[in-house]
């Protein structure tokens, strides 16, 4: 961001205002983030592999990987790779946002999201074709 001004407006149905913001410096650049995994609307199952990489002009201290309120830690995996594996079994089927948010040593944050969908995968196996069914007429037998 460059010095400059700026004016916000804002309206909804009955109200509308606006601001003028005035910046005075130049702000520093941040933590750049990338989420590698999963890909946009990816399908996947009880287990939700994260591969993430963020830069800073400081070392990154830690990326944390968000899903609803279910949070966890990523483990740095080399050259400025991060990874995981989020656990979501007990959450139900459905379109998910994941949300990284990295951290460098001064604070510096930075932050990407992807959107995946958590589904019950149904492969293969021997479940019996359709067809019509039939009543099979049943012959009681007494047992002395």
């Amino acid at each position: 961001v460059t010095a400059g001004t700026a004016i916000i407006v804002a309206s909804s149905e009955a109200a509308s205002g606006a601001a003028g913001v005035i910046i005075t410096g130049a702000i520093a650049p941040g933590v750049t983030i990338a989420i590698a995994t999963p890909i946009r609307d990816q399908v996947v199952t009880d287990t939700l592999t994260i591969h993430a990489v963020a830069y800073s002009a400081d070392p990154i201290s830690g990326i944390v990987a968000s899903v609803g309120s279910r949070r966890m830690t990523l483990a740095p995996v080399g050259r400025g790779a991060w990874g995981g594996h989020m656990l979501l079994a007990g959450t139900f089927y459905g379109t998910y946002q994941l949300v990284l948010t990295a951290t460098d040593e001064r604070n510096a944050i930075g932050i990407d999201s992807v959107s995946f969908v958590r589904k019950k995968l149904v492969l293969g196996g021997s479940s019996p074709a359709p067809r019509r069914k039939r009543v099979v007429p049943v012959v009681p037998v007494k047992v002395p």
